[in-house]
């Protein structure tokens, strides 16, 4: 978008004007604030901390598979799915440090860098 792309081809309507800067104004004042209050954070934050822990889960699960394989002969059917409730519940245990990173459980993604 070039800076010409908001001017009308007709003459300038300076309280049209003044009445956009004033929005604009007011909604980086609002970004600013919710900033502040932790209500909005970096989107590159965001992806790269859950996507840390998205990798952490991967990666606890697939080094379940090698713990449990040789605690699976032999073991009954109700042993076996206590046996994998278990390696999914570590593995999910991960994504608590996905949520401690954003206190108040709920993140808005916003662009604020």
């Amino acid at each position: 978008m070039s800076s010409t792309d908001h001017i009308p081809d007709g003459p300038l309507d300076l309280a049209a004007e003044r009445a956009r800067l004033a929005k604009a104004q007011a909604e980086l004042r609002e970004m600013e604030n919710a900033v502040a209050r932790g209500e909005l954070l970096p989107r590159q934050e965001v992806q790269q901390t859950v996507a840390a822990g998205i990798e952490r889960v991967r990666s606890k699960l697939l080094a379940q598979i090698d713990a449990m394989m040789p605690r699976l002969i032999g073991a009954t059917q109700d042993e076996m799915e206590a046996m994998f409730a278990e390696a999914v519940r570590e593995a999910l245990k991960e994504l608590d440090a996905v949520e401690a990173a954003f206190p108040g459980g709920h993140v808005k993604v916003g662009e604020t860098d």
